[in-house]
């Protein structure tokens, strides 16, 4: 879903980006150039969001399938780690979520629980069995004249614009538009309520609610031609009807669901006992995109956001409903960078070469200076040592002097150096798909330091030159050992 709200404040997520609705205030708090998104060429693409229930924290999913926070009242965005690609809220320790992982070769689409996302919290993400699906007993003539077409499939769809996760009054749940497969995760639970399959076609979206007896399912096609069903945890029908141009749900309470209208640009609440609107407000006509439906604990005020636009909705007294659009904010300037603070790793630290050292060439009476450019992969580290050894060493082919960063330098005392002064921020915690040329290239310059090894060689030759740089005080842990068989050359 793409918009939340707590009656006060409004969160949009759209091509634009983030957007903040309280009060009078509008603000962008995450540009849609930083998510990918204003060069999106679907608009209607769906925009994951998801509030922790202390309404401190947004987490996100960019047009990349990159998961983000960020916190509501000040504070930098963070890329998540663990290619989480769409999440609902569960409570304040869980969420369910989707994510990519591997089973053998194969990367392959997860849902389950995930700890809600916080810095330093790297818990284990758990992974929920389906089972087999059990047919909806999907109502004849509803939607489809004939056999209604169903899946074999028991897989999660690998397209996150096909996955969707949704939370409400009573648990989470998700659907598949590509195989039908439907699962229900109520507050509390550690295994699914109940795995449903609905009918399934290629030009389909389905839409799914959590309810108190089961679930409530949407389907569209292509077309707008929609229907709607409440169904048990055991795939009986209790109540469908036609609908058309369905593009979003919510439930409300245990009686109550609100359903959105293309066709018509109109919100209906309806009964969960029969499908039949209750009341419903003209929304108007607010151009293309998403379509997300988010309401507060007591179902009094609910959000509704229309592409760029978010609309709040709020009960009157004859309980009908109220519409108001927000005004959206200016435009953000365009950024050049995606600039995020990344989450870190704990632990060790762990050095690497951020590319391949030069100057491993040597002449008979010429000041040589070896380049080494290093990134910490791990935990955060105080103070480097640099180490010679080997043959080229031992036979005095070559002599070092000095080992220098670009603030500090030290002198080779009997093939040791120690730089006490450079410190290495702690590595980034990648997710597990981000390749490691680009984790190298991608890194912060806080995990980056560049030495010199410079001095002097002595005495032609040839022989094997080794150099470890390591972390004061961690012994050889996490260190870094590269060597060469040299020759020096007459000049």
């Amino acid at each position: 879903m793409g918009i939340w709200t707590d009656g006060r404040c409004v969160l949009l997520h759209c091509s634009t980006g983030l957007v903040r609705h309280e009060g009078e205030l509008a603000e962008v708090l995450v540009s849609g150039q930083v998510l990918g998104r204003q060069d999106d060429p679907d608009p209607g693409r769906r925009h994951a969001l998801s509030v922790d229930p202390g309404s401190q924290t947004a987490f996100l999913v960019d047009a990349q399938d990159r998961a983000f926070s960020m916190p509501l009242r000040g504070g930098e965005l963070a890329e998540l780690s663990g290619e989480i690609i769409a999440m609902a809220s569960m409570d304040d320790r869980h969420m369910l979520a989707a994510w990519r992982g591997k089973t053998g070769s194969r990367t392959v689409v997860k849902v389950g629980l995930a700890p809600v996302p916080r810095r330093g919290n790297r818990g284990r993400k758990t992974g929920i069995a389906l089972g087999k699906p059990k047919r909806l007993k999907w109502p004849d003539g509803l939607l489809w004249s004939g056999n209604p077409p169903w899946s074999r499939r028991s897989d999660w769809s690998g397209d996150a614009d096909r996955l969707l996760l949704t939370d409400g009054p009573f648990g989470a749940a998700v659907a598949d538009s590509d195989s039908g497969v439907l699962a229900v995760l109520g507050k509390g639970d550690r295994k699914y309520r109940c795995v449903l399959r609905a009918p399934a076609q290629k030009d389909a979206r389905i839409h799914v609610c959590s309810t108190a007896e089961g679930v409530l399912v949407g389907i569209r096609l292509d077309g707008g031609e929609s229907a709607v069903g409440h169904f048990d945890t055991a795939g009986n029908c209790l109540a469908s009807c036609a609908f058309e141009g369905l593009e979003a749900m919510r439930v409300l309470d245990a009686d109550r669901a609100l359903v959105f209208s293309r066709t018509e640009n109109e919100l209906r609440e309806i009964r969960l006992s029969d499908l039949d609107a209750s009341s419903a407000v003209s929304i108007g006509r607010h151009g293309d995109g998403e379509v997300s439906i988010f309401a507060t604990s007591d179902g009094e005020i609910a959000a509704l956001g229309l592409g760029k636009t978010a609309i709040l909705c709020r009960r009157g007294e004859d309980d009908t409903w109220i519409a108001d659009s927000l005004e959206p904010p200016e435009e953000p300037e365009e950024e050049d960078e995606l600039e995020v603070e990344h989450e870190r790793l704990a632990g060790p630290p762990n050095l690497s070469l951020a590319s391949p050292s030069n100057g491993w060439d040597f002449a008979r009476g010429k000041p040589f200076a070896i380049e080494l450019p290093l990134i910490n992969m791990g935990g955060p580290a105080q103070g480097l040592f640099v180490e010679m050894s080997g043959q080229a060493m031992d036979q005095g082919l070559i002599v070092p002097m000095t080992v220098e960063s670009d603030t500090k330098r030290a002198p080779f005392l009997e093939g040791r150096a120690e730089l006490p002064g450079v410190d290495l921020a702690a590595g980034v915690a990648w997710p597990d798909s981000k390749k490691a040329k680009e984790r190298l290239a991608e890194a912060p310059g806080d995990t980056r330091v560049t030495l010199w090894v410079r001095g002097k060689s002595d005495h032609g030759g040839e022989g094997l030159l080794m150099i470890r740089v390591g972390f004061l005080g961690e012994g050889m842990r996490g260190s870094l050992l590269r060597g060469k068989a040299i020759q020096v050359m007459d000049s």
